[in-house]
């Protein structure tokens, strides 16, 4: 099936038939030292990214490391607590894991780029459906099952391309607006005590 988005022609499909992996991370304890993989949490995830030498190691098996090994391009999504449903693009990390109150997503790279999935799961979309799925649910909470029924339009590779150029660069001049409009603020801020100062110079 082929819908229409935004002049992109793309197919209509659930992130269960284009991830390759939709798993639950390792239960296992943190070690503040560097002991074994680095051990992701959900609290390791920043606005602004993760900072790897920050993040403890853990003790797991060669097999559990194996299983939950992270690479570059798989997503972590928190699965409960005040993030739920937020995710994380993950770009060259170091050996490390991912701790069991978040969800990894490894895309099918050869229909699904992970910069494209990762626009896709910070729009009103994806929220609209994680928030009609949990409905009734007495804690907000995101599972395998729920994400897998996720669904999204997915256009060819090259078109996935130019739309996360597009978005990218709309998206940094928001930013851009955003910085100088905090600039204005403080400096309004400000006026109250330069005039006052100005007011009672001696």
């Amino acid at each position: 099936m082929f819908i229409k988005m935004r002049g992109f022609l793309g197919m209509k499909t659930t992130l269960g038939k284009i991830c390759t992996d939709i798993s639950y991370g390792v239960t296992t304890s943190a070690v503040q030292k560097n002991i074994g993989p680095r051990l992701l949490r959900i609290t390791d995830i920043k606005v602004d990214g993760v900072e790897w030498e920050k993040v403890p190691g853990c003790r797991i098996t060669e097999k559990e490391t194996n299983k939950a090994r992270l690479f570059d391009g798989d997503i972590v999504i928190a699965r409960t607590g005040g993030t739920v449903g937020k995710s994380f693009l993950i770009k060259t990390p170091p050996e490390a894991v991912y701790a069991s109150y978040l969800i990894r997503l490894r895309p099918n790279y050869d229909i699904l780029l992970p910069e494209y999935l990762d626009l896709f799961l910070g729009s009103a979309n994806y929220w609209t459906q994680l928030r009609d799925a949990a409905q009734g649910a007495a804690q907000p909470n995101v599972n395998a099952t729920t994400l897998s029924k996720i669904s999204l339009t997915v256009p060819s590779i090259g078109k996935q391309r130019q739309i996360v150029a597009r978005l990218k660069a709309q998206l940094a001049e928001v930013e851009k607006a955003r910085n100088a409009a905090e600039i204005q603020l403080q400096e309004i801020n400000l006026l109250p005590q330069k005039i006052l100062a100005q007011a009672f110079e001696q």
